[in-house]
């Protein structure tokens, strides 16, 4: 005869054999949440990355389409140096030591001025900006326009002239290369210098969504993070270089984490309203205020 065990029996054995011990009627554990709903505070990992593969993917959807929508534009001109920006590096030592400047390595042909590559020691360029102070960098990225002697600084002066107007706004590299090494021992000799050029942001569709952070993934060296690692590093300048320098992305970004940390009553990043806890209070506020703090890191970091 074939004993039937009843129903409470049947459940103990198969938990028995699964290797765990169940309570009779016990319900069955409830699948964890995605980061939906929850704060990006208390996202985990998992949670980071299924969010940035999908705000990534809807931000580059975002920016082809408004490319793809956007009438033709003529190229923009090219910049021109003007008397506020351009340094005057003004060389008072009698020129028989070297001039100390290195630049940028390019064929002779190369269009574009001459750039900085750095400034050697104890020679007549070094010497001349440790007395003026004022440019940390010791040059490196600065562009060379030309160089003013005395006589072309007078001139400039006598017409009410910056000597930096009187020359061309476009100048070919072996043209200012010659005229520096043909000045390189004139007394007093002006160098007229243009800061570096800021890198330009892409205007085209984007043609690869970024991946999610190694530092989420569990890849990176430095461990595997969570959702506070994302609040409190990813600044927008973070998002711009994890986005592979792709700054319209990057503020998409950073301006849907803001407004999911508002809408969830969760802090702001740091740098908003000092970063105190803001209750969530209405996704139109939320889009705001992630709009003005984006525009204003843009600001500070040139985007």
């Amino acid at each position: 005869m074939t004993r039937t065990a009843c129903p409470q029996a049947q459940e103990l054995l198969r938990a028995a054999e699964q290797g765990g011990a169940a309570e009779p009627g016990a319900a069955e554990p409830e699948e964890e949440v995605g980061w939906e709903g929850k704060n990006p505070i208390d996202w985990s990992s998992a949670d980071v990355a299924v969010w940035w593969t999908a705000a990534a993917d809807r931000g580059v959807t975002q920016v082809n389409a408004a490319v793809a929508a956007a009438p033709a534009e003529p190229p923009a001109p090219p910049p021109t140096p003007t008397a506020d920006e351009t340094l005057q590096l003004v060389l008072e030592e009698a020129g028989e030591g070297p001039l100390g400047l290195a630049f940028v390595k390019a064929p002779a042909s190369a269009a574009g001025l001459p750039v900085v590559s750095g400034v050697k020691p104890d020679t007549a360029v070094a010497a001349a900006l440790s007395a003026g102070g004022g440019v940390s960098s010791g040059l490196k990225g600065w562009r060379l326009l030309g160089v003013s002697t005395r006589a072309k600084a007078d001139l400039a002066a006598a017409a009410g002239m910056h000597p930096a107007a009187a020359l061309p706004a476009e100048r070919a590299r072996a043209e200012v290369l010659a005229e520096l090494k043909a000045h390189a021992k004139d007394r007093p000799l002006t160098l007229l210098l243009w800061p570096p050029a800021a890198p330009a942001e892409n205007t085209g569709p984007i043609g690869t969504t970024p991946k999610v952070p190694r530092i989420f993934t569990g890849k990176s060296r430095l461990g595997e993070a969570d959702g506070g690692y994302l609040c409190e590093r990813f600044t927008l300048k973070r998002f711009t270089t994890e986005c592979g320098e792709e700054a319209r992305l990057a503020r998409l970004m950073y301006q849907e984490l803001h407004q999911i940390i508002a809408e969830t009553g969760g802090p702001y990043l740091p740098g908003v309203d000092g970063g105190a806890a803001q209750g969530g209070d209405g996704g139109e506020r939320a889009r705001r205020k992630a709009e003005e703090h984006a525009a204003a890191e843009a600001a500070k970091w040139g985007r």
